[in-house]
């Protein structure tokens, strides 16, 4: 018997499906395996499930009879899987173990399909339109290498304007943690420049690229210090001069604003994973950055706390922060990110809109990256859902 918990955390999903190949090789060769995840839909393939809440089983059977209870999944923290969810959502319910057996499904109950016009006005408005904004970032021919055989960025170009939202995503190793140290500070770019709100980075104090851009690490375990969760907020603004009663206003700002007010004294080492990163957050926050960086804010969180973290990174975005996540998870990107930059071998191979990266069935194959099963799905129907409540309003009303 082989247990493995969470085997897929911070992989890509090409690395993803390799592990999730080599369970189903080992269950062919007769091993019991005991795979623990938080996303359902990796979990189609086992005999059996069981659902946890607080050490007790609440619910066990096989997938078809568990991944339909789509309201105590989400209670227990696991992300039900979207074609379920469509399926519910248009009244058909029933458990979909393939998109062949959704769209089936869907084309029983629909036998037309919604028409171009219905589509159109489910998804108008939510394409960015371009910004005509002064660029908050600017990397300019950015190249580096962490020797001179390991050649990791080569010729970067990116701009970010003042409020967007932008999903950096591709294959481990493919340069986008070592941009986002880069863009910060952390790392010194062997050529090439970057300006942020127009100045050169390189010329900046570290107290004025902070409060330009902020990143925020995977994980949070190596960024956060202090012995206190007060003490981890405060001590940028200490840091950089501020008094104490603007210490103190901004400690309980930004406390408030990831949720942690009653966890003042707390040692941070001792706070679960999720409040932990909404600490990492908090702590960058306090020096009231333009531009935040996130470092696969969601790694090794439940299904609730991705959802709370996400609420959180999305409400900074409407309050005027832009927003970069660095991320491997599909939905993320389909469902809070506006634009999207794809990178391969330390170059940006799309940068453009999410609806239209979608479409572009061949690059996704190539940079193996998997649009969320309901996008996939909603291809077969002539267009582009991001999330299944959008998928489902094609499809107003039943056809008879």
């Amino acid at each position: 018997m082989i247990v493995l918990d969470e085997p897929t955390t911070d992989l890509d999903p090409e690395g993803r499906e390799e592990v999730f190949a080599l369970i189903r090789r080992l269950r062919e060769q007769g091993l019991s395996l005991i795979v623990i995840e938080h996303e359902a839909e990796e979990l189609r393939q086992s005999d059996r499930i069981l659902l946890l809440r607080q050490g007790s089983v609440i619910a066990e059977g096989t997938p078809a009879s568990v991944m339909t209870r789509l309201e105590l999944l989400e209670e227990c923290g696991v992300h039900p899987p979207g074609l379920n969810r469509v399926l519910a959502m248009l009244d058909i319910g029933g458990h979909a173990e393939s998109i062949d057996d959704a769209e089936a499904a869907i084309r029983k109950r629909f036998p037309s399909t919604p028409p171009r016009e219905q589509r159109n006005e489910a998804t108008s408005g939510k394409t960015p339109a371009p910004s005509t904004a002064s660029p908050l970032l600017e990397v300019r021919k950015l190249s580096f290498g962490y020797s001179p055989a390991s050649q990791v960025l080569a010729d970067f170009d990116l701009a970010i304007a003042p409020g967007e939202f932008v999903a950096i995503i591709g294959q481990n190793g493919s340069g986008k943690t070592t941009l986002a140290k880069s863009i910060v500070g952390l790392l010194k770019p062997e050529s090439g420049r970057i300006l942020l709100g127009g100045r050169d980075a390189a010329a900046l104090a570290a107290a004025e690229t902070a409060r330009e851009a902020a990143y925020v690490f995977q994980n949070p375990d190596h960024q956060i210090f202090a012995a206190t969760v007060e003490e981890e907020v405060k001590f940028g603004p200490r840091n950089f001069g501020f008094d104490d009663a603007e210490v103190e206003r901004r400690c309980a700002e930004v406390l408030a604003a990831v949720g942690l007010e009653g966890e003042r004294e707390s040692d941070p080492f001792l706070l679960r994973k999720g409040e932990r990163q909404r600490l990492a957050v908090a702590s960058v926050l306090a020096l009231r950055p333009r531009l935040l960086i996130l470092d696969e804010p969601t790694t090794g969180l439940d299904y609730r706390e991705q959802r709370r973290m996400m609420k959180l990174v999305s409400e900074l975005n409407q309050a005027g922060v832009a927003i970069v996540i660095i991320t491997h998870t599909p939905w993320l990107v389909a469902e809070y990110a506006r634009r999207v930059v794809l990178m391969r071998a330390g170059r940006k191979i799309f940068d453009g809109a999410v609806r239209d990266f979608f479409t572009h069935d061949e690059m996704l194959q190539n940079a193996s990256f998997r649009p969320p099963e309901v996008t996939a799905l909603s291809r077969r129907f002539g267009g582009v859902a991001l999330t299944p409540a959008e998928f489902a309003s094609w499809f107003r009303t039943p056809v008879e």
